[in-house]
């Protein structure tokens, strides 16, 4: 019987949140540099650039390098002013979403 672990869980998670970026090849690799280089690409992407709605839409580099708590700050007061502009039925992911760009998913 098949048996699930969380590296694998994990694994899938990001491979559906990465395979939606705009430079997810559409054709197979011409060679294993090619894939290589697309790895190394997302990776960064994935730690740097991406805001995880599980650490509060901030990077895991920001989370690691304690920046993170003055990023909350800074949202805890974006948030106040605007809550009362939100549209009823938002949600807090809507709101980051609309503050942070597109870079964040639920």
């Amino acid at each position: 019987m098949p048996t699930s672990s969380a590296p694998t869980a994990a694994t899938g998670i990001c491979i559906r949140t990465v395979k939606y970026r705009l430079n997810w090849p559409s054709k197979p690799f011409t060679s294993k540099e090619q894939s290589y280089q697309l790895a190394a690409a997302i990776v960064d992407w994935y730690i740097h650039e991406y805001r995880h709605s599980v650490i509060r839409f901030v990077t895991p580099q920001q989370l690691h390098s304690s920046l993170a708590a003055a990023i909350y700050q800074q949202l805890t007061k974006i948030y106040e002013l605007a809550s009362p502009r939100a549209p009823q039925g938002s949600s807090d992911a809507d709101v980051n979403r609309l503050l942070l760009g597109s870079s964040t998913h639920r």
